[in-house]
């Protein structure tokens, strides 16, 4: 309903010499066309996953609020790098229960830190944002911590235009853990845990050490492609609908998945302590994955080239193939399951 009602809006930006780019309605970013490059914009928020990082807070505070910043900014950045568009800035929105979430200074300056970090990472700017007090509407002593991004595609040659073919490869950049995702039911399991959010898991680490970890920042990998001269047909930031996400564009292929990456052990924590089948798992989670690029078979060897020669925190792996089907759909073989288009509503 809303994108109905947008759509009647974007005469209104012509006198700019700009016009909206019809096909990228319902993705992750939407682009507006100017004769020299497009831009795009992008509003995304932590979620519950804060609440997580307040319980880590009375651990081990000052490298859980760097995280919970981190995050926040890779979960805005990420989205726009799905159709080649590079963050411009970073704006932050907090709005919080009371003024007390702003006293105390140490635990701000990491936060402010983080965010800067992500920035970087980002090869973005950090252009400050708005602070809320919103009492009786944000409860407790938390925030929802959340903000936005300007995105650029310049020249405009490097738009990733969603020209998805049968035959292309499925390539898979890993995942550093839940990456904000799944948040709620991971809280209902550490609320069932005798040590909560501090039960060690099989790797050693605490389990809300784990829900924490900071979220791989993919922008700066695709830029390097693009700067290669790499022909990318799509990309998918793989968030809270799991695998299903692999078939977000609306063409009709089935996306087959003969490889998937080992997942972290967070993931099998989740599965075990709350009994959630592995179909529910890929479904929801990003199992190891946390971006997908649909290439030509002859831009594998480059892309790899370029993911060898930096420096960057995640593998890269082929995972697979598109192929023509009827219907959209997602098949895993390792696993043996099926995702159908009617299992994933995005758009």
């Amino acid at each position: 309903m809303a994108q109905e009602v947008a759509a009647r809006s974007c005469s209104n930006i012509g006198r700019f010499g700009l016009s909206f780019v019809e096909w990228t309605r319902g993705e992750s970013i939407q682009l507006y066309e100017h004769r020299d490059f497009y831009l795009g914009h992008v509003d995304e928020g932590l979620g519950t996953l804060n609440l997580v990082h307040d319980k880590m807070f009375f651990h081990k505070w000052h490298s859980y609020d760097r995280s919970a910043a981190y995050n926040t900014v890779a979960s805005i950045v990420n989205d726009g790098a799905m159709l080649g568009a590079m963050p411009i800035n970073v704006h932050a929105h907090i709005a919080a229960g009371g003024e007390h979430w702003f006293v105390h200074e140490e635990r701000i300056h990491e936060f402010l830190e983080g965010w800067l970090e992500a920035c970087t990472d980002a090869r973005c700017g950090y252009d400050g944002g708005e602070t809320a007090i919103l009492r009786d509407l944000v409860k407790g002593s938390s925030a929802v911590l959340s903000g936005s991004s300007t995105f650029i595609i310049s020249p405009k040659s490097r738009l990733i235009r969603r020209n998805i073919e049968a035959g292309d490869l499925i390539l898979l950049l890993s995942s550093s853990g839940i990456h904000a995702n799944g948040a709620t039911l991971a809280r209902d399991i550490a609320e069932k845990l005798p040590n909560g959010y501090q039960t060690k898991m099989s790797d050693g680490r605490m389990f809300g050490e784990a829900l924490c970890e900071k979220s791989h920042i993919y922008p700066p990998f695709i830029e390097d492609c693009l700067n290669a001269g790499a022909e990318i047909h799509y990309g998918v930031h793989i968030t809270g609908h799991g695998w299903r996400k692999l078939m977000r564009a609306p063409e009709p292929f089935a996306y087959i998945i003969n490889d998937v990456p080992t997942p972290q052990p967070v993931f099998d924590f989740i599965a075990q302590k709350g009994k959630v089948p592995s179909r529910n798992m890929y479904g929801d989670y990003n199992m190891g994955a946390g971006f997908a690029l649909y290439v030509p078979w002859y831009e594998e060897h480059r892309i790899r080239s370029v993911w060898a020669a930096g420096n960057y925190p995640f593998a890269l792996m082929e995972a697979g193939y598109i192929e023509k089907s009827a219907k959209r759909r997602v098949v895993i073989n390792p696993i043996q399951e099926t995702f159908e288009e009617k299992e994933l509503q995005v758009r």
